[in-house]
This record gives structure tokens, sequence and C-alpha cells, in this order.
């Protein structure tokens, strides 16, 4: 600001609204860049001018706009109610779509052709049911018919009745007239008695009569009860005993354990191709083959109890030699070898103990010995030794003993001495040894005998003849041998068995030999699995004989019951019995009594009992056709009750008919409308499809009017609150400015509003010292100008006029307020404003707000 310049005032509609916003702060000194000047009172002076009409047209303005809101609100929950049907009107449509392309889909020309001969079926059946009820309808017009008739049938009875009663009353008044001409009581009394008791003992003759038959009946219902229930009592007996034991063993095998040859018995390990011999030679050596196995079987041992499975035992040699010497047979048989297998002998077995005994006396597996065959009567012997098979006792059986120990004679792995050749492409058959003896031997005798571990197989001879002396029937060709003599080769064959064994090395397996008998490669026997089983016995009730013993006993209990049941009857009729026999000897000796009075009686009245006996007769006859009549009205009135019975009978199925005829038209009504309602499928689908094409329009017509609706409710609701927010902020603006003009009026009273040279306006006391006094400002001039909404400055105590700049905002100095106990000097460049100065400036400050504010309406 120029340094003459005191205040400008711009009241355009943008300094207005600066004006407007302008706050107001206290503050307790004034910075200024001329001497402070003392003042008693601070001056507050209002932003902008706002008047109450203003005011009251914002409030008017944001009620209108919540007037608004509310209606829309209404306008937007009919419209979501509107859409709420809409969306159920939709879904509906679908559901009935759905359901129609459904039933449209069944529409088939077949299931069409199915309904009509539905309803043709169904036809069909009415009017057999129509028949029916016609047949019906007859049968009850004839059973009422009957009925009708039978009812006159029963009248003309009753009718009957009642003459035969009045003939009744006739001729028992007759008697009364017979009986009143003589004194009769007497006679009455006595044939009354007499009559009495004739008419008892003859009912106690039958009574005694049936009780006699009756008791002949029960008799031989006793007898043919006792004689059928022995019948029956041997039949079942007979049933019992048929029906076996009771109980039924069964013998379950359980396996214990199961041994398997293994594969270090079956399949060799190659060996070191050379060897140092004790010559220091190089020798060459090959594993001996793998066991060749003729099939496979299984050997099932059976022990006596599943204990015995671990118990050990002491191994029968005896036994083991016999089993050996029969694989041994069996391995010849399976190879075509048919030199025979000596027998088990005891000289056999003696030497074969002998010669364990000694092994195991020098505890060395040796042939080396010291006995002499013949001291034991032999002329020769051969032998296999080995240590470790053999046990003394064992949980094995002695025929898998004996099994094992052929295979390992026969596989050869674990032979003592090992065999080399000088050649690498040649075997020495003695690594084949053992099985060499098992093939080859002969003599004899053979055994098998083991003691502390060490055992021996072996063949002998008591008759000279060589242990390989036999020879197969067949030799081979290729077992054959030469020499040459004379310039020419000459072959023969081995005069001994055992040379019938050779070795070589020659197939795909460079590590192991092959062994060949009289020029066969061998095989072993089977290989045997030995199974360990326990035949465990079980014992199962016999659930026949069970049953069987149990209707036995049921009879004989019933049997006893009913024979005692008829014994009982049958000594109570015969106690019935005679009590009756004894009754009717009683009273017919009373009877004879009455009858001899009666006729004693009689004969004094002859002529006079004579009527009465007459009269009596006539009343006996005429109650007898009264019992006639009564007893046929009886039977009449029992007919027309049974014909009653058929019409109501027949009258139900009437009702039975007519029902079912009734059930069966509403089956062909359904039918009709089950096949109407295929042939309008199609027909109910269209409309189906137009149904729901038109609610899913009325939907999106639904949808848009409630968008519609909430868009227009959020813009009223945006505007309502924009001029709620201007009401309120107005409304704090009027109160304020109300309060500050209320405190200038106050202020106003004891004091002079001036205005510093830096914008300072302050209160200064009417009698305060001041400076040279300056002109005063034309008010009425800044009057004109506001009117003509110009701007307004004050410039060297001059008022200077001008038409305001479009979009020029003039921003007014701070404005301070000190409170100072005095105020003497006022500087050279200050400003002396009075009140009625400042309220013309709030007046003009209001008049440009609201220009500004018609303008912008405009």
């Amino acid at each position: 600001m120029k340094k003459n310049l005191l205040k400008t005032f711009t009241l355009t509609t943008a300094a207005t609204a600066v004006l407007a916003s302008q706050r107001l702060v206290a503050a307790e000194e004034v910075q200024a860049t001329t001497p402070p000047v003392d003042a008693d009172t601070s001056v507050s002076t209002p932003t902008t001018s706002i008047s109450s009409q203003e005011v009251e047209a914002a409030k008017a303005s944001a009620t209108a706009a919540q007037s608004a809101v509310t209606s829309q609100e209404q306008v937007l929950a009919t419209a979501g109610q509107t859409l709420t049907a809409a969306q159920e009107e939709q879904a509906t449509a679908a559901t009935t779509l759905e359901e129609a392309k459904k039933a449209a889909a069944q529409a088939t020309p077949e299931n069409i052709k199915k309904a009509e001969e539905v309803v043709e079926n169904a036809k069909t059946n009415q009017a057999t049911k129509e028949t029916a009820v016609q047949v019906s309808q007859d049968a009850v017009k004839e059973a009422q018919d009957a009925v009708d008739n039978q009812t006159k049938v029963v009248e003309s009875a009753k009718k009957v009745i009642s003459k035969e009663q009045a003939d009744v009353d006739e001729a028992q008044q007759k008697v009364n007239t017979a009986e009143a001409a003589f004194d009769s009581e007497s006679l009455l009394k006595a044939q009354q008695e007499a009559g009495y008791l004739d008419a008892k003992v003859k009912e106690e003759q039958k009574t005694v009569s049936d009780l006699t038959s009756s008791l002949s009946t029960r008799e031989q219902e006793q007898r043919d009860l006792i004689a059928n229930g022995t019948k029956k009592r041997q039949e079942l007996e007979k049933a019992v005993t048929t029906a076996g034991p009771e109980y039924f063993t069964e013998v379950v095998e359980r396996e214990l354990s199961k041994h398997e040859v293994s594969e270090s018995d079956s399949i060799s390990t190659p060996k070191e191709p050379t060897f140092i011999g004790k010559d220091g030679e190089t020798y060459y050596v090959v594993a001996n083959e793998n066991v060749i196995f003729d099939g496979e079987k299984v050997e099932t041992i059976v022990l006596p109890n599943k204990e015995a499975l671990n118990q050990r035992k002491t191994v029968d040699y005896k036994k083991v030699s016999e089993y050996v010497r029969e694989y041994i047979v069996e391995l010849r048989r399976i190879n075509g070898i048919d030199i025979p297998v000596p027998e088990v002998t005891e000289v056999a077995l003696k030497w074969a103990k002998a010669r364990t005994d000694e092994m195991a006396k020098n505890d060395v597996l040796s042939h080396a010995s010291v006995l002499k065959p013949e001291d034991f009567g032999l002329s020769g012997e051969i032998e296999n030794a080995s240590r470790g098979s053999l046990p003394v006792e064992s949980i094995l059986d002695e025929k898998e003993i004996a099994y094992n120990q052929v295979l390992n004679y026969f596989h050869d792995f674990n032979n003592a001495s090992s065999y080399g050749t000088k050649t690498p492409d040649t075997v020495h058959w003695m690594n084949y040894g053992h099985r060499n003896t098992m093939l080859a031997a002969s003599g004899t005798g053979f055994a098998i005998g083991a003691t502390n571990g060490y055992g021996i197989l072996t063949f002998v001879s008591t008759d000279g003849t060589g242990i390989y002396d036999e020879m197969p029937s067949n030799l081979d060709p290729s077992t054959q041998r030469s020499y040459e003599s004379m310039g020419e080769t000459r072959y023969y064959y081995p005069s001994l068995a055992q040379d019938l064994g050779r070795a070589e090395n020659k197939d795909s397996d460079p590590l192991r030999s092959e062994y060949y008998f009289n020029g066969k490669r061998i095989k072993f026997l089977p290989k045997t699995t030995f199974r360990y089983v326990w035949e465990e016995t079980l014992y199962h009730k016999n659930t026949k004989r069970e049953d069987a013993v149990t209707t036995l006993n049921n009879f004989n209990n019933a049997q006893k019951i009913a024979e005692e049941k008829i014994t009982n009857i049958i000594s109570s009729m015969k106690s019935e019995l005679v009590t009756a026999q004894n009754i009717l000897s009683t009273d017919e000796n009373a009877l004879k009594v009455a009858n001899n009075r009666v006729a004693a009686l009689t004969s004094d009245n002859a002529d006079k009992v004579r009527i009465l006996k007459e009269a009596q007769n006539e009343l006996v006859t005429q109650q007898a056709e009264l019992k006639l009549a009564q007893d046929n009205q009886t039977k009449e009135e029992a007919e027309l009750v049974r014909l009653e019975g058929l019409r109501d009978r027949a009258q139900e199925n009437l009702n039975k008919a007519e029902t079912g005829l009734e059930e069966a038209k509403k089956v062909v009504r359904s039918a009709e409308q089950e096949l109407l309602d295929l042939q309008n499928e199609p027909e109910k689908l269209e409309e189906s499809k137009h149904n729901y094409a038109k609610a899913q329009q009325q939907l999106k017509e639904a949808k848009e009017m409630f968008d519609d609706a909430r868009a227009l409710l959020e813009k009223l609701q945006t505007e309502r609150d924009t001029k709620l927010s201007e009401y309120k902020e107005l409304k704090v603006k009027f109160d304020l400015n109300q309060a500050k003009l209320k405190d200038l009026e106050n202020k106003s009273k004891n004091n002079v509003i001036i205005t510093l040279p830096d914008g300072t306006v302050v209160a200064v006391p009417k009698d305060a010292p001041t400076a040279d006094a300056k002109p005063a400002v034309d008010v009425n001039l800044v009057k004109d100008a506001v009117a003509k909404v110009q701007d307004v400055k004050v410039v060297d105590d001059k008022v200077v006029v001008t038409n305001p700049q479009a979009g020029v905002t003039v921003t007014p100095q701070g404005i301070t307020y000190s409170r100072v106990e005095r105020a003497k000097t006022l500087p050279n460049t200050g400003e002396q404003t009075s009140l009625l100065a400042l309220a013309g400036v709030t007046a003009l400050s209001s008049l440009g707000l609201v220009a500004a504010k018609r303008r912008k309406q405009g």
C-alpha cells in the first residue's frame, strides 16, 4: 500500500465475498509504521452484511429441498414395491415357462396316443361299471321283492298263530269244565306227579343212555390215543435213531509251519577259478551246476497236536534210511536209471552206526577207518559222509531230514574236497562224487547212520559182488571209451557204474559245470515243500438229532397230558353214570307208585275221567298245533331276516358298484383332461413364453423406474444437503454480524472510530488529543457509488469512484483492534471515521453481497 493511502473499499461482488469470509482477530497491541496510538476501547466490525430475509429464504429453500427428498423417498418406496412385484411375477412366469416346456416335451404323438388309449380304456371300464350297477340294481329289486313277499308270509303266519291260540284257549276251557265236574284235584295232582315223574324218568334214561354212549366213545378215544401215540412215538424214536449221533466230528487241518527249499540249496555260488594244490600246481575249478528239479511237490506231515511242532525227539535213523532209499529209488526212476537200490538191512545199519561212532569219537569227518568190513560180514562197502546235517534230536520229521540229506549229497555244494583240473575247459567228476554214489551204487544193503552230528550214507555188499557192478540196461553211446590198438581205434563201455558219471563246462554259464550220467543231464526230485499240520477234531452238535429228540420229548409230554386228561374224563364220566343210574332207579320206583295211585283214582270216576282225558288230549293237540304254528312263524321270520340280509348286501354291492362307477367316471374325466392338456400343451407353452416375455419387460421397466427414482433421490438429497449447509452458514454469519453491530453501537457512544494507516481500526475517546483535522469523507457520494454497484476508494481524503473490473478481487488488509488505556495523539497519516461511516460500509457490503447473488442467479 502507498504511504498516503489510509484505506481502500472495493465494493465488487468478489470483494464483498471476501469480506463475508474474513475472520476478525483481537490483539493486545498494534504494530504500525507510526508511533502507536493509545486507545480506550477495541472495535469490532461486521464482515459481510446478511439480511434476515436472505436467511429466511435459505431456510425456506432447505425446507423445500427436504420436502422434495421426502416425496421422492415415497416414490422410490413405491418403485421398490413395483420392482419386487415385477421380480416375483417374472420368477413365477419363469417357473410356469419351465413347467410348460417340460409338459410340452411330454406332448409327443406317442404320449398323446397313449393318453387316447388310456381314455378308451377308462371309458371301457366305465361301461363295465355301468353294467355292474345295472346288475346290482336288478339284484336289489329282486331281493326287495323277496323281502316283500316274505313279509306277507310272516304276517300270514302271525294270523295262523292267533287262530291256533284261540283253539288252545277253547281246549283249555273244556279241560277246566271237565275238571270242575268232579273232585279232580287229587286225580289231577296224582296225574301231574305221575307225568312229572314219567318225564323225569325219560330224561334220566336219556341221560344214562347218553352217558353210557359218551363213556364208550371216550374209552374208544383212549384206546385210539394210546395206539396212535405208541405208533407216533415209534416213528419219532426211529427219526432220532436215523438222525445220527449226538455230535458230528470234523477234522480241520491247521498249518503250523512250512519249510521250503532254500536258494542256497538249489543255486550254487561261483568259485574262484583257480587254486594252488598241495603239489604247488595251479588247478582250475568251477562251481557245481544249479539243481534241476523235476517239478514241485508239497509233502504234508501230520503232527499229533500243535505242541508237537516244537518238541524235539530222537531221530529214528532206520526210518530215515527207509525214506532215503525211497528217494533214491525215485531219483533213479526220474532219470531212467534202472540200477536197483538195495533194501535197508540190519548189517548195513550196524556198519553205518559203527562208522559214525568212530568219526564222533575221533571228532573228524573222514573216510579213513580202522574198522574192518569183514568183521561186520561185509565183502564191500561205499559211503558218503557228512557232518552237521544229521542230528541226534530234531523237531523235523524223518522224511524231511531224509529229503534234505539226499538234496545235500545231490547238489554237493558243500563237498569238503574241491577237485581241480589242469586245463580250464575240463571238470573233475569227483566234484559230484556224492551224487554219483546215489546214482550208481548197488549191493545187498543200504543204510543211513548218525552219531552226534556225524553221518554216513552207505551201500554194502555181503555176497562178494562189487558195489558198482550193476549197470543200466541201456548204456548211452556217449559213455563209450576208446583206445588205440594196432593202428585202430577201438571202443568199449565202462565196466563199473560209477564210471558213467562225467562233468564238463560247455554250456552258456561259464561259472558252473554240467553233470551227466549215462549220457544224460540229471534232474533231482521235485522241489518239495514240507508242511507241518495239526488235524484238529471239531465236534458239531447234530441239530437234526437235537430237533428229533426235542420233537420226541414234546410229543411224549403232550401224549402224557392227553392220556391223563382222557383218563380223568373217563373216571369222572363213570362216577357220573353211576350217580345217574342210582337216580333213575329211585325215580322209576316213584313213577310206579304214582301210576298205581292214578289208576286207583281213575277207576272211581271213569266217565268223568274219560271226558277229562279227551279234553286234555284235545288241549295237547291244540297246543301242538300252536307250537307248530309258532315254529313256522319263527322259521318264516328267520327267512325274512335272511332275505333282508341278502337285500342289504345287494344294496351294499349296489353302493359299491355306484361308487366304482363314479370313480370310473372320474378316471374318464381325468384321462380326458390329461389328453386335452397334452393336446393343448403347445398353446400353453406359447402363452407361457408370451407371459414370460411380458414379465421380463415389466421387470425391466420397473428396474429402470426404480433406478431413475433412486438417482433422482440421490440428486435431491445432494441439493438438500447443499441448501441446508448454505442456510446454516448464512444463519451463523447473520448471528455473528448482529452481535458485531451491537458491539459497534455500544462503543460508538463514547468513542470515535478511526482507521490507522496500516488498516487498523480503533475506538478513540472523543476527548482524546488528535492530530491535525482532516477533511471529512463525503458519505453521500459513497452511498451513491454503492447504489450504482461501483468501486469506492478514499485516497488523500477524497472519494474516488470507478467502475468495477470483471474478475478482479481486492483483498483488504487485515484489521486488528487494540485495547489501550489512553490515546492522546494520532499520526498525521491517520483517518477519523465515525460510526455512521462504518455502518455505511457494512450496508454497502451487504448490498454488494446481494447484488453478487442476484447476478449469479441471473
